[in-house]
Parts: C-alpha cells; sequence; structure tokens
C-alpha cells in the first residue's frame, strides 16, 4: 500500500472543476485526511500501522448545481520514518445543472504528502481531474503549513487540540466551453478536534482569497466554515456527519456528507 501511495504522488491532481464552477469536497477532503492522520500520531490513536481508510457519500448545492458523489481516500505512514505521511482519494461527482437538460460527470484523484516534526506540519499535493466538458487536463499543487496546540483542557471535553494552517494552492484549468482559468487559492484557517467518551466533534473556519475572479459566479474572496459529528462505532471505526458551507458576496454552497473512517 505505502508504495503504491508513494507513486501515485508523481500524478497530477486537483482542485475539482466544471463548466460553471468547481466542486469543494474532495480536494479539501484530502488535507483534512493528512491533518486527521498526523493528529491521531500525536494522540496516540492511530491504530498498528499508523494508517486510515474513509468512504463517504456526499450532496453539494448552490444556486446554480446540485451534485452527489462517494469519495475514497487512504493514508498511511512511512515504516522507516513515521512522520512522513502518504495519501490518496480517488472521487466520482454527477452534476446537475440549473439547465436540466445540461449534466457532467467527473472523476479526480488526489496525492499528498506530509512530514511532522513536533507539532509542525507541512504537506504538500498534487492532482487530476476528468469530466465530459475539459478537453484538455486541469491540474493543481497545493502546500501547506500547519501547527497543532498542545493538549487543550476543557471542563466539558475529555482532551482537544487546536490546528493552525495556512496554504496556497494554484489551478489551471481547460475546458471546451469556456475559456481557460489560470489562478492562485491563498487560505488561511483553524481547526478544532475535541472528544468526549466514544464522540468526536471537528470545527473548521477558513478565509481563502483567489488571485483573481474566474467565474462570473463566484467573487474573489470566501468564507468556509464546516461543523462534524463523529461516533468510534468501534475504537477502530469512527462514522461522522459533516455540515460545510461556502459564502461570499455573490455565492453560497452548501455540503452534506457521511463518512466511515477505520484505522488500523
Amino acid at each position: 500500500m505505502k508504495k503504491i501511495l508513494l507513486a501515485s504522488f508523481i500524478l497530477l491532481c486537483s482542485h475539482s472543476f466544471s463548466a460553471t464552477g468547481r466542486s469543494d469536497m474532495y480536494p479539501a477532503r484530502g488535507l483534512e485526511l493528512m491533518r486527521e492522520n498526523n493528529l491521531n500520531q500525536l494522540l496516540d490513536i492511530n491504530g498498528e500501522s499508523g494508517s486510515l481508510q474513509t468512504f463517504e457519500t456526499f450532496f453539494e448545492k448552490n444556486s446554480d448545481v446540485k451534485s452527489r458523489g462517494a469519495l475514497l481516500g487512504t493514508v498511511s505512514n512511512f515504516i522507516a520514518n513515521t512522520n512522513i505521511n502518504a495519501g490518496l482519494t480517488v472521487a466520482y461527482q454527477k452534476y446537475d445543472f440549473e439547465n436540466a437538460e445540461k449534466r457532467d460527470r467527473e472523476y479526480a484523484l488526489n496525492t499528498h504528502l506530509s512530514y511532522k516534526r513536533d507539532r509542525y506540519v507541512l504537506i504538500g499535493g498534487l492532482g487530476y481531474a476528468q469530466a465530459k466538458e475539459v478537453s484538455k487536463r486541469a491540474y493543481t499543487g497545493d502546500i501547506e503549513i500547519g501547527y497543532f496546540s498542545e493538549n487543550q483542557n476543557f471542563d466539558f471535553f475529555d482532551k482537544g487540540r487546536l490546528y493552525y494552517y495556512a496554504g496556497i494552492n494554484s489551478n489551471k484549468w481547460q475546458h471546451k466551453t469556456s475559456s481557460d482559468a489560470t489562478f492562485l487559492n491563498y487560505r488561511l484557517g483553524v481547526s478544532s478536534y475535541t472528544y468526549l467518551n466514544r464522540f468526536r466533534f471537528v470545527t473548521n473556519l477558513e478565509t481563502n482569497a483567489d488571485s483573481k475572479k474566474y467565474d462570473k459566479k463566484r467573487d474573489k474572496y470566501n468564507l468556509a466554515f464546516s461543523i462534524v459529528a463523529g461516533y468510534y462505532i468501534y475504537d477502530d471505526l469512527l462514522v461522522e456527519l459533516k455540515y460545510k458551507g461556502i459564502k461570499n458576496k455573490d455565492f453560497y454552497n452548501n455540503l452534506v456528507s457521511l463518512g466511515f473512517t477505520h484505522t488500523f
């Protein structure tokens, strides 16, 4: 598995795209899984092999597009150096546009590699996505620097940590039906992980900005937030329900997902 993940890292991957916009599910989810596996190591709840696997179904909606899909992801550390993690996500998404006759399907592959030193984390990512309306490859590269706080003492929760991060993402899309888009996306955010008995709660708040307005239906500046409630069915199996919203002055996007994550 580790050899497959390492070989996959050379492939191109991306923030997803379509003829009229982009999905906000699997690019962000790949980064979240990398953060979570590093956190599991810090909390010593990462299983014998230091790996996790997740399967999720999701529904996404805004004023112009409805979509649904599924994602499969895995993250594993290296035996020779457990501070290095490699991750891979594959996803399928089907779009129904405002025009009922217009539909699209998309397939995406995202790969990530991280290095942890003490509580600092460096994550890099590459990827690729392909849809019916895309004539050539579209790709991005990701880089993120993050920091986990020390264990937080809460009156109500058993334990918890904060994760602060800053990142940049480069995008290049090429479409059959619209102009090519090349831009950068800058992000700054914080995530909170808290545990209570068999429950886990994750909240995230992020502000991000594109280097230019690439879509008339989306602004350059965005605010993203998410709330996740999870329950450990077994010590190594977590079920989670997630809501994520993305807001700017011209746009609001809803995303709901249900996922199962196994650590082993």
